[in-house]
């Protein structure tokens, strides 16, 4: 039930910063691997589906220049069959001392474009001090800017860093972020369609760990809860749901995913929805190595199997690390991240899918001899598996995006 794919690069090299529609005819194969890049590397971030089948692409680029380094949003809408769009950068000017720094985490639809969350770094030239700030960046359906909202706590001497957002049934953008605190490490922020802080419904929360982060996938029930994950350091690396009332200084923390000293760390990269609450994906060393591990809790964050479960074995004798998780049509779950199992060289793409319970399907490799991993999963109009990464191009490292069928072949 394993098959896996060798990615020739050197045949994609049309696809890297120069796709266009040409070539795009009625009888082009539905499945595809394409490389997108700039010359200074990216690292992808988030992944947004749109219903007709385009794509927008989130990613950050990190360029060093005379021992300074500076942060920069890309953002790129792609087609249906892999072809670039549009293409925009953030800021958008060239670099300078006095420019903002911007990272990016999440990317959602608002209103009638669409919100980047991330955050924003802003250097005096003059000291080299830097203050963090979270970053709401608003861009319309081609691309350019609406407008920008930088928000801090305690006059800009907390750092906060964005992480993900939702929109409740009212239309309050609720956000999610990590504050650099000892004590009050997360924070819950709402705000209205021109971006301004609602204070009155917005709040700080501890972690009640060490080491806290705050993992991408924040949702909305039907009573305007919002939930989230975090990954925090108790007894081992742990993880654990989070429930925050809409505009009610009030946090609901679940019990962690491992209860007993000294175990195994279970370390969540992502939370997703499942039929009966969440499921959670991450990697864990409950066999001695690293491997992929799928937690499925009630909406309280209870687990609904006695253990999370484990995929590894003699099939995987590699290292493996879960980054993705994507909650399918039929109710299964595809999980994505890489693998250094059976692999020509370095780290692969694994892809797993599951049914409902989380009981495996299949399993898929793409790689060459390069690293590559993935990070986030989606699922195509027509059905397919949208699978968004890093590899290294002409040692570069440059955001893969791989379409597959239903059974995860690429043609």
């Amino acid at each position: 039930m394993k098959q896996y794919y060798i990615v020739i690069f050197f045949l994609l090299t049309l696809a890297f910063g120069c796709n266009d529609e040409e070539g795009a005819g009625p009888g082009e194969s539905d499945t595809f691997v394409k490389l997108y890049g700039s010359r200074y590397g990216e690292d992808a971030q988030d992944l947004l589906v749109e219903s007709d089948g385009r794509m927008l692409v989130l990613s950050s680029t990190e360029i060093e220049i005379d021992d300074d380094t500076y942060y920069k949003v890309i953002v790129r809408q792609i087609d249906a069959l892999g072809n670039l769009l549009w293409e925009s950068t953030f800021p958008s000017s060239e670099i300078e001392n006095t420019l903002p720094n911007y990272t990016g985490s999440s990317i959602i639809k608002h209103l009638d474009g669409y919100l980047i969350i991330g955050s924003s770094i802003n250097t005096d030239s003059e000291t080299s001090e830097s203050e963090t700030n979270m970053l709401l960046l608003k861009i319309d359906q081609s691309g350019s800017m609406i407008a920008t909202s930088e928000f801090s706590l305690d006059d800009g001497s907390t750092e906060l860093n964005g992480v993900d957002a939702v929109v409740n049934s009212v239309g309050e953008l609720k956000v999610t972020a990590l504050l650099n605190s000892d004590t009050q490490n997360l924070w819950v922020g709402t705000f209205d369609d021109n971006l301004n802080n609602i204070p009155e419904c917005s709040f700080s929360f501890s972690s009640a760990g060490s080491g806290t982060s705050l993992i991408q996938g924040a949702f909305v029930e039907e009573n305007n809860d919002i939930v989230y994950s975090i990954s925090t350091f108790v007894n081992k690396g742990n993880s654990r749901l989070v429930r925050v009332p809409s505009c009610q200084p009030t946090q609901i923390t679940g019990p962690l995913i491992s209860t007993e000293a000294n175990t195994a760390s279970y370390d969540i990269n992502q939370l997703s929805t499942s039929l009966n609450g969440y499921a959670m994906v991450g990697t864990t060393d409950v066999n001695g190595d690293n491997d992929i591990f799928l937690a499925r809790v009630d909406e309280f964050g209870v687990l609904q199997d006695s253990i999370p479960i484990v995929f590894g074995g003699a099939d995987l004798d590699g290292d493996e690390e879960g980054f993705g998780i994507y909650q399918t049509a039929d109710g299964g779950f595809l999980i994505t991240g890489s693998s250094e199992s059976n692999t020509e060289g370095g780290s692969d793409i694994i892809l797993i899918k599951t049914d409902f319970r989380g009981n495996e399907l299949w399993s898929r490799f793409y790689g060459d001899q390069n690293d590559e991993q993935a990070s986030e999963i989606g699922q195509a109009p027509d059905g397919g598996y949208l699978i968004l990464g890093d590899t290294e191009f002409g040692g570069i490292n440059t955001l893969i995006l791989i379409k597959t069928d239903r059974q995860g072949n690429v043609n």
